[in-house]
């Protein structure tokens, strides 16, 4: 039959193809060696074109021109990630992936600082994560708990960093990308918000809380005429209103906040999203690693041309990883420039994890390694 006759040539090249793809592979560790040698970046980019334009002079169907080139840039990324199994080992210096970071054992019995106070679901997320029993520093703003670890008055800080309902936090992005501080654990709290108030729910005029609180609560607030000031925090709201004696002003915070502060549960469940939950970070100002980190975390600035983007993904893929979020935001000062937040799974004394970080390196106008650390999973 014909179509046996076509498979069978098909078959012959593809037999002279892999002979020629192993002599390609080992000439590659070759030049990876070289590189490891001397201390040579593993990407090469203007090479990579150089080769791609070159061979792609050879086609002579045009037909064949668009097929031949998606092959050869397929066999530059295998080529890097042979190259990288030279140059990387599990026992590559951190230093060479990630830079220059200061190494720290787990504190025993830390002061841990968090934005809110009693009541709070920062306070929530502080007690997941340490007990009840941990000695604890409350501030009013997210850059209070920054400056506290900083300056070591905190060993750790508990920041919130995205939400089911309203995404990320881009408060608390920044203050990862402008401080030299990495993340050492999560933790998700389910965020149940409720209306606290004196008095009676027709007695509310004005409302405080966090802006997340009034974002996670839009719906019900649009059914209301309610004035509403943003504060502090969900929990820093409903002390104010408690002391303030005033029936006409309510709160957005917890069960909790209210039977700290007494005051009544107007509405339970106010939020617009049944399953509400916020994902908190633990942050120190040097980095914690153990066996049981399984989650990192990687901000990046990427040129602004086609396929940047993807070849980060792809280095993430191809080093057999699970990629489990990507964000970006616009880079203050920068109009329509945007920084990657990117978060997948792995241990990074892994060889092939030391491998992704590499090329995600050398791909990138910069990367920030922000922490690897252990996964919470979603409730």
């Amino acid at each position: 039959m014909e179509l046996d006759r076509l498979r069978e040539e098909i078959d012959c090249i593809d037999k002279d193809l892999v002979k020629l793809i192993e002599r390609r592979l080992a000439v590659a560790k070759s030049i990876g060696q070289y590189k490891k040698d001397r201390g040579l970046r593993i990407l090469d980019p203007n090479r990579e074109l150089e080769v791609i334009a070159k061979n792609l002079k050879h086609v002579e169907s045009l037909d064949a021109e668009e097929y031949v080139q998606e092959i050869l840039e397929k066999l530059m990324s295998v080529s890097r990630k042979a190259q990288s199994e030279v140059v990387i080992d599990e026992d590559t210096p951190l230093d060479e992936i990630i830079g220059d970071v200061v190494l720290g054992d787990k504190v025993i019995d830390p002061i841990v600082a968090f934005g809110g106070i009693k009541g709070s679901y920062g306070e929530q997320a502080v007690i997941q994560h340490f007990g009840t029993e941990v000695k604890e520093l409350s501030f009013k703003t997210f850059n209070e708990v920054v400056a506290a670890v900083l300056s070591g008055e905190a060993d750790y800080g508990v920041l919130p960093m995205e939400n089911t309902s309203t995404g990320n936090i881009l408060d608390v992005e920044r203050l990862l990308e402008n401080n030299q501080i990495y993340i050492a654990g999560e933790e998700i709290v389910e965020v149940a918000h409720c209306l606290l108030g004196l008095g009676k729910l027709e007695d509310i005029k004005t409302v405080y809380s966090h802006v997340q609180g009034f974002l996670q609560s839009s719906d019900f607030l649009k059914e209301h005429n309610f004035k509403e000031i943003p504060y502090f925090n969900t929990a820093i709201s409903a002390k104010f209103v408690a002391e303030s004696g005033d029936k006409t002003l309510g709160a957005i915070a917890s069960k909790r906040a209210a039977e700290v502060y007494g005051l009544k549960v107007l509405k339970e469940h106010i939020n617009f999203n049944s399953d509400n939950f916020t994902r908190f970070i633990i942050i120190r100002r040097v980095l914690e690693l153990d066996s049981s980190c399984n989650k990192v975390s990687v901000q990046v600035i990427l040129e602004d041309k086609e396929g940047s983007l993807l070849k980060v993904i792809k280095s993430i893929t191809e080093n057999r990883l699970n990629m489990v979020k990507i964000a970006s935001r616009p880079i203050i000062g920068k109009p329509f420039e945007y920084i990657f937040s990117i978060d997948f799974n792995g241990n990074i004394k892994d060889k092939n994890v030391k491998q992704a970080l590499k090329e995600i390196k050398e791909q990138s106008v910069l990367m920030s390694f922000k922490g690897n650390y252990k996964e919470v999973r979603g409730k």
